[in-house]
């Protein structure tokens, strides 16, 4: 279909069409064809969907950058947090290990000063009424049994001061044999000379009220 202008012989005028721009228009008497929008409208489709692809990958980039920039921002705090669980449970599971390791101290300490003959036998001439006779010769005779029961306290201070033990296990369970120590003056002052050395028991009995 083709539109004309007014005086089909000559350059006339333009006549205003009457039509939407999907008609064609006269220029200097020239004809236009119809399908010239058609074919507008197909390369502007053309031209958006060769826009699209880039835009699309354009947006993957920009997301990915802000998720980088979000992982940046926030991974020192995770960081610090992941750090923080770390070192609390590693100080959980130091002090369970704690717990067993001096649970099992004290259940072998406590083994060998009631099992042991030898030890056995100082004891209970050591529990007694203060300075008797039988206590005053063990001093004086400074037998091997005497003074393995003297280091056997003195390994206990060493274990008390090492953490192994703490003091109220200690007391707990050799509190009373420890005042027996204390009780007898002769064994008192054997501990406290320095040339003996038994430093560590010395001031654990020194503490003792």
């Amino acid at each position: 279909m083709w539109a004309f202008s007014e005086k089909a012989g000559g350059g006339g005028k333009t006549r205003s069409s009457v039509c939407s721009d999907s008609m064609f228009v006269v220029v200097d008497d020239m004809p236009v064809p119809l399908l010239a929008r058609s074919m507008a409208s197909m390369a502007a489709l053309c031209i958006i969907e060769k826009l699209d692809a880039p835009l699309t990958n354009y947006e993957y980039w920009i997301r990915l950058r802000a998720l980088l920039e979000t992982i940046h921002y926030w991974a020192p705090t995770v960081a610090a947090i992941a750090t923080t669980i770390v070192a609390i449970s590693a100080l959980c599971v130091y002090r369970r290990n704690s717990r067993l390791e001096r649970a099992r101290w004290a259940s072998e300490l406590y083994r060998d000063y009631y099992a042991q003959d030898k030890l056995k036998a100082i004891r209970d001439k050591l529990d007694c009424s203060a300075n008797s006779d039988e206590v005053n010769q063990l001093v004086i005779d400074q037998n091997s049994e005497f003074t393995d029961y003297l280091n056997f306290f003195e390994y206990i201070v060493f274990l008390k001061n090492s953490r192994q033990l703490q003091d109220s296990e200690v007391e707990l369970m050799f509190g009373y044999y420890l005042d027996c120590l204390k009780r007898h003056a002769a064994v008192r002052e054997y501990i406290l000379d320095p040339k003996n050395g038994y430093e560590g028991l010395a001031k654990l009995i020194g503490q003792r009220k």
